[in-house]
């Protein structure tokens, strides 16, 4: 029911798969510090939820976890203690303010943040993986990185896990500019550059990419040019990967 808030016992451990999908109650949802897992869709589709308050105990958060939840807003905060978070997480839950990740964080899921954020986008230390899409659509300003393997150039996130592969992966949407990519690049992930509206000038896709993916410029509609720089080796160019670039 909708005329009551969630309140989640200060004992709980766990919140498994599917727990409270689809309710309807109200008001901030907090997760107690004695809550270590939550499970995939445990919150998925709480509309009426408005903000959202991570406990210090948390390791684990699931796919599709906070999925959907439309009313929420503000900043986000992922505990020190969450290691990792699954594919699609926060997926299209709108929050309009700033994301901070934990230190302890290890591994991001596909999607798992496509949200509203602004500010600054820092990659912790210990992070070793991020899924395709991981920040695609958020507004952020800048990125940075400390991870061993995520590099940041012309604010935009480089993959760089898989030796002899350097990948773009995540561009910061808000960033007002022009684009030059990283030397060696050998691929652009799905949604890197999608919505980007605010770079300009030209796309110089460099001779040794050899991949870009699905919607991977998709309304980039600022850009006036596009460049295919040298001998081109590229083997794939995915469905809309520049739709609605309207200024090429």
């Amino acid at each position: 029911s909708n005329s009551y808030t969630l309140t989640i016992e200060s004992d709980t451990l766990i919140v498994g798969n599917y727990c409270f999908l689809s309710n309807l109650r109200t008001g901030t949802l907090t997760i107690p510090n004695s809550v270590t897992s939550l499970g995939n869709a445990a919150f998925q589709d709480c509309i009426n939820i408005q903000t959202i308050i991570l406990g210090s105990g948390i390791k684990t958060i699931g796919a599709n976890t906070f999925y959907r939840m439309s009313s929420v807003s503000g900043n986000l905060v992922i505990p020190d203690s969450v290691e990792s978070i699954g594919g699609s997480a926060f997926y299209s839950t709108p929050f309009t303010g700033t994301l901070t990740l934990g230190t302890g964080l290890k591994t991001i899921g596909s999607a798992a943040f496509s949200a509203q954020f602004s500010g600054t986008l820092t990659i912790p230390s210990l992070v070793t993986a991020i899924g395709e899409a991981a920040f695609w659509n958020n507004n952020f300003s800048a990125i940075s990185s400390a991870a061993t393997g995520f590099t940041v150039s012309d604010y935009v996130l480089y993959d760089e896990t898989t030796s002899g592969q350097i990948k773009a992966h995540t561009s910061a949407r808000g960033y007002a500019g022009t684009l030059t990519l990283k030397t060696g690049t050998t691929s652009i992930l799905l949604y890197c550059f999608y919505n980007n509206t605010s770079r300009t000038g030209t796309i110089t896709i460099l001779a040794t990419v050899t991949s870009i993916g699905q919607y991977a410029f998709y309304s980039a509609n600022a850009f006036t040019a596009l460049v295919f720089d040298g001998t081109p080796t590229i083997a794939t160019i995915a469905l809309n990967a520049f739709y609605n670039c309207k200024a090429l």
